[in-house]
């Protein structure tokens, strides 16, 4: 039994998407928005004039709601496109997907329906959306006491701004690759659908996924993404500048031991570890037998784990495989917000390791060259204006570049 709820925001790619997974799966596609549409057609109404006839009509809603409840309790295998589809079906494994305002209204001015009031141009598009998702959301809080835009009402976000359909529908089969056969009858009961139409004290609000991790979506074809939606938790596919997944502010960078190995050879690895920094808090896993892979000396292999957690600062975790790194990052996504930091910063530093702290930022300098330096120089002044040659024998090749550092002046961009 698969039942698959997609939401998402206008010109997201939602319907196209649920569509194309729906024929892939072989399974009915339906549409809320045709619902709502044939209801509109039906009392000689725009979408739009409808939607404000909902703003003090019960009726409009009702009609809508009931049909999709009652296909939620009666079908088992569908892909259902819709706002609130996720919260009247509350078993189904739950999609929204989002694009930017520049892509999305471009995709909709190319595509305007044909029962829609047109518009002239993107900036015009940009505006309709704008003022229909703050009225829908105004509306679907006032009769169900639900936020449809809050990601952590969803299984799986993915930011569709870069993507083709293809591509978004790859990663979301990428995600139900482990998940689209689980039991969902023995996870929710269904006989448990409460009355959308109840005070908002009897009604029984779904139980929500507790995290939302963001996921590179070079990670597609991992196993990781898909044992964390199966743990209950909200993945965000997009693209990620610097890690593979980050949660509650750690970035976590994600290597198999062949890929390890491959970033020491192709030199990847420490450029890698020189942009991880940017975040406060952040951890290397490795993934798989470090010692049966091995392909360099041994206590090379040993000078570059010292390296990334001594110079970068860098904690490193090992795991066996991919479920095991998955329940790492559970665990990350589990802890208390006011729990220790994994990577605390000193709550107070001496004047000396203030110095050595504003010395070791520069490129090409770390713990030892700072204090070598600040015990010939005396001061950061003295370091500043003292020329590349008596600069050279402590800092070698990076001397020029100190130098143009502290002679550069600031721009503003």
């Amino acid at each position: 039994m698969v039942k698959i709820t997609i939401s998402g925001l206008p010109g997201s790619g939602k319907t196209t998407v649920a569509k194309m997974l729906a024929k892939i799966m072989k399974i009915p596609f339906i549409s809320v928005g045709d619902v709502r549409g044939e209801i509109a057609k039906e009392n000689g109404l725009t979408i739009d004039e409808l939607n404000e006839v909902g703003k003090t009509e019960d009726w409009v809603h009702k009609k809508a709601d009931e049909k999709t409840i009652g296909l939620g309790k009666t079908e088992k295998d569908f892909v259902i496109e819709g706002w609130l589809a996720y919260n009247f079906i509350p078993d189904s494994f739950k999609i929204f997907l989002v694009a930017d305002d520049n892509e999305s209204s471009k995709r909709i001015f190319l595509d305007q329906r044909e029962d829609e009031k047109k518009c002239n141009n993107q900036r015009e598009v940009l505006k309709m959306i704008k003022k229909r998702l703050k009225m829908s959301d105004e509306q679907f809080y006032k009769y169900y006491g639900v936020r449809f835009l809050n990601l952590l009402n969803y299984n799986l976000i993915i930011d569709t701004s870069d993507l083709n359909p293809e591509g978004v529908l790859g990663l979301i089969l990428s995600a139900l690759k482990h998940t689209n056969n689980f039991k969902q009858n023995k996870i929710l009961n269904l006989n448990k659908m409460y009355d959308i139409f109840k005070k908002k004290k009897d009604r029984k609000i779904p139980e929500r996924p507790r995290e939302i991790i963001e996921v590179d979506f070079r990670e597609k074809n991992s196993l990781v993404p898909s044992e964390l939606v199966k743990n209950s938790f909200s993945v965000e596919f997009k693209e990620l500048k610097v890690a593979d997944y980050i949660v509650k502010g750690v970035a976590i960078e994600r290597k198999s031991v062949r890929d390890f190995f491959s970033s020491i050879f192709d030199k990847r690895l420490f450029s890698q570890m020189e942009e991880i920094t940017q975040y406060e808090k952040r951890i290397l896993i490795i993934e798989g037998d470090l010692q049966k892979e091995n392909k360099i000396h041994e206590n090379a292999l040993k000078g570059i784990l010292l390296s990334i957690s001594l110079d970068y600062k860098v904690p490193i975790l090992f795991s066996k495989n991919e479920e095991e790194t998955a329940r790492l990052i559970r665990t990350i996504g589990n802890k208390k917000e006011n729990s220790p930091a994994i990577n605390p910063k000193k709550k107070t530093l001496s004047k000396d390791e203030e110095l050595r702290f504003i010395m070791e930022s520069f490129p090409g300098i770390g713990g030892v060259k700072a204090k070598t330096l600040l015990e010939k120089f005396s001061s950061i002044k003295s370091i500043a204006n003292s020329e590349e040659s008596e600069l050279k024998p402590i800092l070698g090749k990076n001397a020029k570049e100190l130098r143009e550092i502290v002679n550069r002046k600031y721009t503003g961009k």
